[in-house]
């Protein structure tokens, strides 16, 4: 039985099922709406001067310039992770439950440990975005909890998380392919931006290579699919099954692959002394598919690859590739 101040009014449960609602509202924009970009993310001067920088020869050239950049520029944002925003809005149902005097509910000892992991989290964040980030504080924790961050910050600071590069990479898209299709497509908690091209639909999911949305369904669990309208800035949901090709069971073949891989690399084939580089593609053996982007895109990301360890891909005289599970194993012999 309760006693009268442990009762609480009509008044007050409304209050608590709005508030609720509104950050479980607000919680699903955030992790599902935030890659959807405005007019002035897309005509942003720095989009625009950046893709034009990034516009190749051909489309496979353009979309690995595209992913590149984005390997290569843009760190990952763990602070703004999903999951942060999950626990600190388990935090707040907590809060508001001692606020409304509901102590009929949990004990008081269970507000102590909470205030003082609430506390041991903000500092950590805090920490982490003045010395790491260079961000000051209080705009930094707003950045972590808006939807959706604006293009310009993005690139300003180099950091974003899944629904920040899948907005980066539709803004470049559509100033490039402005007559062709954009979609996102969604996994749990992930999202990323496909193109399009030839009655394929190629995927650019942060780091290199570019893979069809055959391969990204694999690797994902595709949920869902949608297309961005330009024009109305909406997002159009569609059948995802009508963008999944009848999938078989064909295995890479390691000796056109290597072929290919050595004629994209320019490998001459010289036999010298020489040392070797080991590049893993973990899963590769299950993600890759023979095809002209993908095969370009993958030549590019193993150049980079080879590119951070020191090594000139000019001095490679051989390439040889084996998988190990499902995982495919580039070994570059080079010159020193």
């Amino acid at each position: 039985m309760l006693h009268n101040n442990d009762k609480i009014s009509i008044n007050q449960i409304d209050v608590v099922y709005t508030m609720l609602s509104n950050f479980f509202h607000f919680l699903y924009m955030r992790i599902f709406k935030g890659h959807c970009p405005t007019v002035k993310d897309r005509e942003s001067e720095k989009v625009k001067q950046l893709a034009t920088r990034l516009k190749g020869n051909s489309d496979a050239e353009t979309l690995t310039n595209i992913l590149e950049w984005q390997n290569r520029n843009i760190e990952f944002w763990t602070e703004r992770h999903p999951m942060w925003i999950i626990l600190l809005l388990i935090c707040l149902v907590f809060i508001i439950i001692r606020f409304f005097n509901l102590g009929w509910v949990f004990p008081e000892s269970a507000y102590d440990m909470l205030l003082g992991g609430i506390a041991t989290l903000v500092i950590t964040i805090a920490v982490i975005l003045h010395l790491n980030r260079k961000i000051p504080v209080i705009d930094g924790f707003v950045k972590i909890i808006t939807p959706s961050i604006s293009i310009d910050f993005l690139l300003k600071n180099r950091l974003g998380v899944c629904r920040d590069y899948a907005k980066l990479t539709a803004c470049l898209l559509s100033n490039i392919y402005p007559n062709e299709k954009i979609y996102f497509a969604s996994a749990h908690q992930h999202v990323a931006t496909g193109i399009k091209i030839k009655n394929e639909l190629y995927m650019l999911d942060q780091r290199l290579p570019i893979l069809t949305i055959n391969k990204w369904d694999d690797h994902r669990k595709l949920t869902k699919i949608e297309r961005f309208n330009i024009v109305n800035q909406v997002l159009i949901k569609r059948n995802k099954n009508c963008f999944l090709k009848l999938k078989n069971k064909s295995v890479p073949d390691i000796k056109t692959l290597t072929l290919k891989m050595a004629r994209l690399l320019n490998v001459k084939g010289k036999q010298t002394d020489d040392r070797t580089l080991e590049i893993c593609w973990k899963n590769g053996f299950m993600l890759y598919e023979d095809d002209e982007i993908v095969n370009y895109s993958l030549a590019r990301a193993i150049r980079m690859k080879a590119t951070d360890k020191v090594v000139n891909t000019n001095t490679i005289n051989e390439i040889q590739i084996e998988h190990k599970d499902n995982d495919l194993i580039f070994l570059l012999n080079y010159n020193v």
